[in-house]
């Protein structure tokens, strides 16, 4: 959604755009708030998906010219992470409050599975600084275009499923019979 977004703002105009995805997804979030049957909440978000596909690449595109053009990386960056930190800290707030939620935070109490979701935390985060960094080496270091570097990280991330797929040692195959409050 994120390309043609950008293409629409291209055609009518980075700031028409940002505030029809601004108009947008305030109607779809009032439309999320005031439907109490299951399938108007699920159409809202969608509309609400659709919309900050919209916001994105204009609020990105419209903030680029007040930096110094070897300054946009360090610029998104420091964006995407306090998005991510806000996020996050939304996630947790919103977990400690809700009466039931899908992830119970006491979860985390227990040591096996602490470590095991940053086990998983850790190795998707360097995966995804893996595939970053071949896409960025293809295109700037030996000069493929867009889609050969994707067909090239999407061979990689082809080859790392083909690799986890081998048959399962002794240890795995034994049941864990460990009991997780």
């Amino acid at each position: 959604m994120l390309v043609p977004a950008g293409r629409l703002a291209d055609d009518v105009g980075r700031k028409r755009a940002f505030l029809l995805g601004m108009a947008l997804f305030g109607a779809a979030s009032l439309g999320c708030a005031a439907s109490p049957p299951l399938v108007m909440p699920v159409a809202a978000r969608l509309v609400q998906g659709i919309a900050a596909a919209v916001l994105i690449p204009t609020f990105t595109r419209s903030r680029a010219p007040v930096f110094p053009r070897r300054e946009h990386p360090r610029v998104m960056g420091v964006w995407t992470a306090v998005a991510a930190a806000g996020l996050g800290i939304l996630t947790v707030i919103h977990l400690r409050r809700a009466p039931d939620p899908v992830i119970s935070l006491a979860l985390f109490r227990n040591r096996l599975f602490a470590v095991a979701v940053s086990g998983v935390f850790w190795h998707y985060l360097a995966f995804a600084a893996m595939i970053l960094a071949a896409t960025l080496f293809l295109t700037s270091q030996w000069h493929y275009c867009p889609v050969p570097s994707s067909l090239a990280t999407a061979a990689l991330m082809m080859s790392r499923q083909i690799a986890s797929a081998r048959p399962q040692g002794p240890i795995l195959r034994r049941p864990v019979r460990r009991h997780i409050p």
